[in-house]
């Protein structure tokens, strides 16, 4: 079950993210400070859940809790590279709104296409390099366990199974930190200074400009929020660790790296208009595609009704074995079936219903020895 229920997660926010990518990158008029940022969190997102679940599914399908001491680290690499860059996208998408709602006329000028390149190369290549310096002195570290009780590892998790008397253990500690106040508590810092900015600026303009201002924040302000939400979440995961069962493993290794990059495309879809008003045409074209495809694909079995003659002697035997549970009957021009006794007359019924030409009428039931002019479809 956990399986299963990871692998649907996973590859729904895999599809899901790749989606709102392509919107962004085929749709001209998206491509603005904003988008432009929100793409480069998307790839942040994707980033850091490649480099646990895949492993993690691999784990859960097997039963081979393993791992390889350079795999461990690649992946604490991976993982503080996505949790740096995130803070550092956030904060830097942050101060885009503030400029926007702030500075309006200064907007075009701040916030142009060097600067734009400039913040994303940094926001990037800063966390790249920085934790490349702290996998080195956490690799440089000895042993002492090689048991880990999680599902993918992280820089302190490594830490903590380490012998940690050694120099090169202390220089690693003040490096960590000294990293984590750089890239998660500053950026953190700086979204809150610029959200106190646009809330005392907000206060001052109208309520129409009032809500048009925070509509424009609301979906980076709950990214955030889940974000910091994801991050106390990992700080109690990497103390309570001993302690927790598996299935309390897989839900806290969930909201940590899954579910911050599965909101990304369900929020900005849901909650930005730009991005609504074009994903719409393409779900509805999909969903036309899809009838398309439903429609020349269904062939049901049709046979000329007044081809189906039962003898007599043989009708009520035909009638126990075959049984139909519904067919659809198109009558002819003929308001009424005709049924003809050997010799006899046309026989009509008494009360006959009310059928239209035309239109397609559903009789539940059994078919027997009855000849009819019209067309029989058997589902």
């Amino acid at each position: 079950t956990l399986y299963y229920i990871s692998y649907i997660l996973f590859y729904s926010h895999i599809f899901s993210n790749i989606f709102i990518m392509i919107v962004i990158y085929l749709e001209s008029s998206l491509h603005k400070p904003m988008y432009i940022f929100l793409f480069n969190l998307i790839c942040c997102g994707l980033l850091g859940s490649s480099a646990v679940w895949p492993k993690v599914l691999s784990n859960l399908l097997t039963g081979l809790h393993t791992s390889s001491y350079e795999g461990c680290l690649l992946q604490v690499y991976l993982l503080s590279i996505y949790a740096a860059c995130t803070y550092s996208t956030l904060s830097i998408m942050a101060y885009d709104r503030y400029i926007s709602i702030c500075k309006p006329l200064q907007y075009h000028n701040i916030m142009n296409p060097s600067k734009i390149k400039i913040w994303l190369m940094l926001s990037n290549l800063i966390p790249v390099f920085s934790i490349a310096g702290q996998i080195y002195l956490t690799s440089r570290i000895p042993l002492c366990r090689h048991s880990l009780n999680k599902l993918f590892c992280d820089n302190l998790s490594v830490i903590n199974i380490s012998c940690g008397t050694s120099s090169i253990s202390l220089l690693s500690n003040v490096y960590g930190l000294l990293i984590i106040v750089c890239l998660s508590v500053l950026p953190t810092f700086l979204i809150l200074v610029s959200y106190a900015k646009i809330l005392s600026v907000s206060l001052k303009v109208s309520k129409n400009s009032q809500s048009k201002a925070l509509g424009t924040c609301i979906p980076h302000l709950i990214i955030f929020i889940n974000y910091s939400i994801a991050t106390i979440f990992s700080v109690i995961y990497n103390r309570l660790t001993v302690f927790m069962p598996n299935e309390m493993n897989v839900f806290i290794s969930v909201q940590i790296t899954l579910l911050p990059p599965l909101l990304h495309p369900v929020i900005y879809g849901v909650r930005t208009k730009e991005i609504r008003k074009f994903v719409a045409p393409i779900q509805w074209d999909i969903m036309t595609l899809l009838q398309q495809y439903r429609e020349q694909n269904k062939t049901p079995a049709t046979c000329p009704a007044d081809k189906i003659f039962v003898p007599e002697h043989l009708r009520d035997q035909v009638i126990s074995q075959v049984h139909f549970q519904s067919f659809i009957w198109t009558p002819s021009p003929l308001l009424v079936p005709e049924t003809r006794e050997r010799g006899g007359p046309v026989n009509r019924p008494l009360n006959p219903s009310p059928l239209t030409p035309g239109k397609n009428t559903a009789v539940p039931g059994r078919l027997g020895g009855v000849r009819s002019r019209g067309t029989l479809r058997i589902f």
